[in-house]
């Protein structure tokens, strides 16, 4: 047997989730769970995460492809994978990564062994009877990173709070190699559970949600027009309802494995530590079907008597995201209101010098930033007492999106970002750009400087939402002079050939000009690029319709294809098959109705394909059809485009 890339890592253990993979991870970051301290200059003894270092996990290694022929997948059910607010934030691998786990903790595909802890589990057994999750041509040492797993297990976990499988299994990983590509696959194994149990802690959870619901209900702690005021309530109603774990103080690496991690805990027993409290917290305040949403933020936690890692909550109140510590607020001395609703600046800066920081390998560092100013507590009591609560007036930003760039040396180009909902009152970003040696970002204008292609990040500069996009940068001319075309019956005309230009950075024309008659460019024909050396850019025509059949098989340097001007119909069998370099393509959907085979076959793998179209729905669609001629490990993303 051919044995590939050994990977010997220290599991990164979270507070908010405890990742137990057949990988060893890195453990440079904060390890450990919350340990109850106390002294007087803490007094009221908050958690901080201790340094719990995690069982050491068995090595695992890759495989050759050729040793699984003929044995069969345990794994044959694979259910709609449900997704949530954490999985946005992922990046592509850890998407996959998130979706694998999905469906290998199913209760029909689960990994049953006696052996704990982090039993060994062979690269054989975890690719013959694992979920096949992802294939890549990255080497594992530098995409399996424990940020990467940390990321993927803790926003499963907080995008199905009310469920416990995906922290009580521990996923084990492994890979085959067949010539350059390395593809993936993950068992889920149940710990200090049975398989059989798990269903039953589910509904515990859901009936006991219920539960509190109609209890909260009944205790008229709903307020029916200010949720600032039901959340105030709810979270000093929350803290008789739970208390700290200390057992998990002295119980080690057999503690690792603990409901008291889940809202099973916290809701169900009484007893949680932090990433417990912040999920049942969570559960309540989604079950009263409030207009405030309300997520597990993750981090370090410092205080006098040390740091570690730490799980909090924040809430949305008039479109504005405040901080919440609902582990804190329960403090030895009775409910403390210190950390409620207050924003990310000042957790980071420290109350009464202790401090949330959100940073790497937590979730917490991807999340928009607390802003919120208004509904302090201070203000809620003022108001409660003198009948003269307000809503927050000003317009919060929700998001912001900016598309793709493709110019050429030399240009600069304006950019123009979209900061969501149009009538926010601040609108202010900044840019951070990857590699400064392709492009600079100064005063909104981005100036291109050499051939090649870099990331360039938006962020507003309030709460810090942000988006990516591909900064393209062509070299050459850009001219379509010298070109072939062939006029069609109906007076159009289509793009046959290069003819005697030589153009790196191809823009076909909206119209062409044939005997002083003006002509509109409707189609490229019939391989008219096929094997062409020379293009690396493509920016098709507001009238272009048709791509047929090979028009750009085999462009060995095309980069980048940006259709989202056009109003495309049709795309001809192995169109852009073989156009292995492709990093970005954006294309127009609404009219979209026809794919040939092999369309997209042997597209660069990190392509990130970009579809302009009307809904959700429809993209869905387009996505699927489009993935069923080739396009299978690209990257996809929706924009909205109404024609």
């Amino acid at each position: 047997m051919k044995v590939f890339e050994n990977i010997k890592r220290r599991l990164v253990v979270c507070l908010a989730v405890a990742v137990s993979v057949t990988f060893l991870l890195p453990g440079n970051a904060f390890d450990g769970k919350a340990v109850l301290t106390s002294s007087a200059a803490n007094p009221t003894g908050l958690p901080v995460g201790g340094k719990l270092k995690a069982p050491d996990l068995p090595e695992v290694k890759g495989i050759e492809a050729g040793e699984l022929k003929g044995v069969s997948k345990n794994i044959t059910v694979v259910p709609a994978v449900e997704t949530g607010t954490y999985y946005n934030y992922l990046t592509s691998f850890e998407k996959s990564l998130y979706k694998g786990m999905y469906v290998a903790a199913d209760s029909q595909n689960r990994y049953e062994s006696a052996n704990y802890p982090f039993p060994e589990v062979s690269a054989e057994i975890i690719c013959s009877q694992g979920y096949h999750f992802y294939d890549g041509t990255e080497n594992p040492n530098s995409l399996i990173t424990g940020e990467a797993e940390n990321h993927a297990i803790e926003a499963l976990c907080y995008d199905h709070m009310n469920k416990i499988e995906y922290y009580m299994c521990a996923p084990h990983i492994a890979y085959t190699m067949s010539g350059n590509t390395y593809s993936y696959y993950v068992l889920m194994q149940p710990i200090n559970i049975t398989s059989e149990n798990i269903d039953s802690y589910d509904s515990a959870i859901q009936n006991k949600v219920n539960e509190y619901k109609s209890a909260i209900q009944s205790a008229r702690l709903i307020d029916d027009e200010y949720d600032a005021i039901t959340i105030l309530n709810v979270y000093d109603w929350y803290m008789d309802k739970v208390s700290y774990d200390r057992a998990l103080e002295s119980a080690g690496n057999a503690g690792y494995y603990d409901v008291a991690h889940t809202a099973y805990g916290s809701l169900c027993e009484g007893e949680a530590v932090c990433d417990g409290y912040s999920q049942g917290y969570a559960l309540i305040l989604k079950s009263l079907e409030l207009k405030a949403d309300c997520l597990v933020v993750t981090g370090n936690a410092i205080t006098s008597d040390g740091s570690g890692g730490h799980a909090w909550n924040m809430v949305k109140l008039d479109g504005f995201w405040y901080e919440e510590d609902t582990t804190w607020g329960d403090g030895i001395t009775g409910t403390n209101h210190i950390f409620f609703n207050c924003t990310t600046a000042q957790y980071a800066s420290g109350i009464d010098g202790d401090y949330h920081i959100r940073q790497t390998p937590y979730t917490g560092e991807l999340l928009p930033k607390a802003v919120g100013t208004h509904y302090t507590v201070e203000y809620l009591r003022s108001g409660i007492a003198s009948g003269n609560v307000q809503h927050d007036t000003k317009i919060a930003v929700e998001g912001v999106s900016i598309d793709d760039i493709s110019t050429i040396e030399g240009e600069s180009v304006t950019l123009n970002p979209y900061v969501f909902p149009s009538n926010a009152g601040n609108k202010n970003v900044f840019y951070e750009i990857d590699d400064p040696s392709i492009a600079t970002v100064s005063n909104g204008v981005l100036t291109a400087k050499s051939a090649g292609e870099t990331i360039l990040t938006v962020k507003t500069e309030e709460a810090e939402y942000w988006d990516t996009c591909i900064v393209s940068v062509g070299e050459g001319t850009d001219t379509t002079e010298g070109m072939n075309y062939s006029q069609n019956a109906d007076g159009s005309v289509t793009l046959t050939g290069v003819g005697s230009a030589s153009v790196s950075n191809l823009k076909i024309p909206n119209t062409v000009f044939i005997d002083g008659v003006e002509h509109p460019v409707t189609s490229i024909g019939a391989s008219a690029f096929k094997s062409n050396s020379k293009i690396k850019k493509i920016t098709g025509g507001a009238n272009l319709t048709k791509i047929s059949s090979s028009a750009f098989k085999n462009c060995k340097k095309l980069k980048t294809i940006d259709l989202h001007s056009a109003r495309i119909t049709s795309i001809g069998s192995n169109a852009f098959n073989g156009c292995v370099k492709v990093t970005s393509l954006k294309i127009n959907g609404n009219k979209l109705t026809s794919i040939g085979k092999n369309a997209f076959k042997n597209v660069g793998q990190k392509a990130r394909i970009t579809v302009y179209i009307k809904s959700k729905v429809k993209y869905e669609k387009l996505v699927n059809k489009i993935k069923s001629k080739g396009a299978k490990t690209q990257t996809f993303k929706f924009k909205k485009k109404k024609s």
